[in-house]
């Protein structure tokens, strides 16, 4: 069920909030649950299943830390390999096989038809819980229900943001409504509505024509548009949803954290992966990076630790070589710029910082769009003029006066500007946000988008968010 869709928007969730408004408080929990799980059994039928066995396995295993029939530590490595399982088996299966027969010269198969919705978060929610509970960081959930809607609370579930228990414990236990968060939750999910109906999708469209042309089509000018188009469009698409999902999470009363901060705006890699979803990079960080460093690993020096995650991170967005190798260059820049190449780097004038950040991410970001290494390939050399181009359309065909301008409001958005002229308009005002007039025109540009994304939603077919896929 997707957020910016009617059934969402004019049933769905109304009934969610009506729930919130006339249940008693003490029934939220289990009320937001039901919905939770209703919400997943839309999209994924049977497979509801795998996620409350997923919620039994952390619930029993967590509570068996408090035994003393095996160690703490023999608990929590059984509870993570549960949890891996059925990650691995669904999600990477098929690509291990694959790369082991074409060493081995077998031809084992395996078919695995359906990755279910948000396994990726789901997964990683449930091994961050055991981890932070066998850290002493927080206790045993006893109850049940409240695990259960930890894991499956439909506002993050299927596309994050990966929220850790220990952010959201007392939330969960109790927590309180209030006018103004409902308010600008209502504000943050038409942001994320319209930044997805108008802008992603809009920028996807571009890409997907450009991604779909042979060899001989693809110029030099169409590979670096196509590329742009297709930043510009996972950035905002999975923007939107941390919007929406935030927003959403306000609404009923929850604080959700923050998942990007304008990260095309930064200087240098390594910056940009401090603001690009980062409850993934917190999570690498806090987990699997703090067993590299903490462990007796004498092998795991800074830049291997690096690279390991990183490699980790591309892993985790797809079972291809593509997002192996995304992964790799990234970790593999974020290592060179701890030396020489970064303070060379920060020498340089602020302008040419962001040209760098935008061709390291326009570059690498093909491999994340390019079905195989063979697309990715004959996009890289027709991005230097290597290409076979013969055949190629014209740029214009792709930039009409509506797509200019979208791409314009991404290109100029992603820095951050608009926020910034909100910041001047209200110093020129006096009482800032609480002056009457602001809050009327406030009031006004919000129902104006409102009325833009309702008049997109009309006019174009399902499109689902990106993160969907992971």
């Amino acid at each position: 069920m997707l957020f910016s869709s009617p059934v969402f928007l004019f049933l769905f969730f109304p009934l969610v909030l009506m729930g919130v408004a006339f249940v008693p408080k003490k029934w939220h929990n289990a009320m937001l649950l039901i919905f939770s799980l209703l919400f997943y059994y839309w999209g994924e039928g049977i497979y509801i299943l795998l996620l409350i066995t997923s919620i039994l396995i952390n619930y029993t295993v967590a509570r068996l830390f408090e035994t003393t029939w095996l160690s703490k530590r023999t608990f929590l490595g059984i509870g993570l390999v549960l949890n891996l399982s059925f990650l691995v088996y669904y999600k990477y299966s098929e690509f291990f096989l694959s790369q082991l027969n074409g060493l081995l010269g077998t031809e084992m198969s395996l078919e695995v038809d359906h990755l279910p919705l948000g396994i990726s978060f789901f997964t990683f929610q449930g091994m961050s819980y055991l981890i932070d509970v066998s850290r002493g960081w927080s206790q045993p959930q006893k109850s049940l229900p409240r695990l259960a809607l930890f894991v499956s609370l439909f506002p993050q579930l299927i596309a994050g943001p990966i929220i850790r228990y220990h952010h959201l414990e007392r939330q969960l236990a109790n927590r309180t409504i209030k006018s103004d968060r409902f308010i600008s939750g209502v504000k943050r999910f038409i942001e994320g509505m319209v930044k997805k109906l108008v802008f992603a999708d809009g920028l996807g469209a571009i890409s997907d024509q450009i991604f779909i042309l042979n060899e001989s089509q693809v110029s030099m000018p169409l590979a670096w548009l196509g590329s742009a188009c297709f930043l510009y469009q996972i950035y905002l698409d999975f923007a939107a949803y941390s919007d929406m999902a935030i927003g959403l999470g306000r609404m009923l009363g929850f604080e959700i954290r923050e998942n990007f901060n304008y990260p095309l705006r930064e200087m240098s890699i390594r910056a940009l992966w401090t603001k690009w979803h980062m409850s993934l990079i917190q999570w690498f960080r806090d987990y699997p990076y703090y067993a590299l460093k903490k462990g007796n690993f004498t092998w795991a020096s800074e830049p291997i630790r690096i690279l390991i995650i990183f490699l980790l991170t591309g892993l985790w967005h797809g079972a291809n070589w593509t997002f192996i190798f995304w992964g790799l260059i990234h970790g593999v820049f974020l290592v060179l710029e701890r030396g020489r190449w970064g303070r060379l780097l920060s020498s340089w004038p602020s302008v040419i910082q962001r040209v760098y950040v935008y061709f390291v991410v326009l570059t690498t970001g093909m491999l994340f769009r390019a079905g195989d290494l063979s697309q990715a390939w004959v996009f890289t050399k027709a991005y230097f003029g290597f290409g076979q181009s013969e055949f190629a359309p014209s740029i214009l065909y792709y930039l009409n006066t509506e797509n200019m301008i979208i791409l314009g409001f991404a290109f100029t958005g992603s820095l951050g500007l608009f926020m910034k002229l909100k910041d001047w308009f209200l110093l020129k005002m006096k009482d800032g946000e609480l002056n009457p007039r602001y809050r009327a025109m406030e009031f006004v540009w919000y129902i104006a988008l409102l009325a833009v994304g309702f008049l997109t939603m009309s006019s174009k077919t399902y499109n689902p968010f990106i993160y969907f896929n992971f």
